[in-house]
């Protein structure tokens, strides 16, 4: 089992500029992290950045006093929507992931968990083929079926009905308990603060808030503004509404 995930000053400059800027923070075992930033500010940089999928200009992700390319099969990366392949079959892509981690799973245990999520008979179908809420079940199934210590999630929840948000929240749940690192990217902060146990805020590339958070007196809405408050720009609600009225 995974103790601590150090990302030490990583940076990674595309050719407009920065993406992200000497980001560090630390995530132990048990920790549930929220990360949370406008579009934009580098959270998907961030986290691609850490799982080796971008090359870094400096700084290191280490696990457990190793680099995290030597813990790959132990971590967990259930994607954006947006940056997978989608013309391939549900069936090729699990095989493929499950591959890259060395983890072999009996048919059976796969049928039972596409037939607990509704997902009987699409095992064989492409992608492309199924509904947004589907692809999020799919998604998960694969993270499931790698017994994880270290899960990081973009948006996971977005496109879900509610059973299946609460559902999966549930379980993220239990994993922390269980001593699973997780990171989530989410837009819908109501979900987070139910399970979160550590924030963190970035915009322009760099980490602005980086604390413990209790749901019982914190509130992660309150905190993001006072984040962001310096440089928001109130006028523009008026020049908005003026335009339509």
């Amino acid at each position: 089992m995974m103790k601590k995930m150090i990302v030490r000053n990583i940076s990674k400059e595309f050719k407009g500029g920065f993406g992200i800027k000497k980001i560090s923070f630390e995530v132990n075992a048990g920790d549930i992290v929220g990360f949370i930033g406008d579009n934009g500010m580098g959270k998907t940089t961030t986290i691609k950045s850490i799982l080796g999928e971008l090359k870094i200009q400096s700084g290191e992700v280490i696990i457990d006093g190793e680099k995290i390319s030597q813990f790959a099969q132990r971590v967990a990366f259930f994607p954006d929507q947006r940056s997978f392949p989608s013309g391939i079959r549900v069936c090729d892509y699990l095989m493929y992931y499950l591959s890259l981690k060395d983890i072999k799973i009996s048919q059976s245990k796969i049928d039972a968990l596409f037939e607990e999520y509704g997902l009987k008979g699409v095992y064989k179908k492409k992608i492309a083929t199924l509904s947004s809420g589907m692809v999020k079940k799919m998604l998960f199934i694969a993270v499931l079926l790698t017994d994880a210590d270290l899960i990081i999630l973009d948006e996971p929840t977005a496109n879900l009905d509610v059973e299946s948000r609460i559902q999966m929240l549930e379980i993220l749940k239990e994993f922390g308990k269980r001593g699973k690192a997780i990171i989530i990217t989410s837009h819908i902060i109501d979900e987070l603060k139910e399970i979160v146990n550590r924030l963190l805020i970035i915009r322009n590339g760099r980490i602005v808030y980086d604390d413990q958070f209790d749901n019982k007196v914190d509130d992660i809405e309150e905190i993001y503004h006072k984040v962001y408050e310096s440089s928001r720009d109130s006028s523009n609600v008026k020049r908005i509404l003026s335009i339509i009225e």
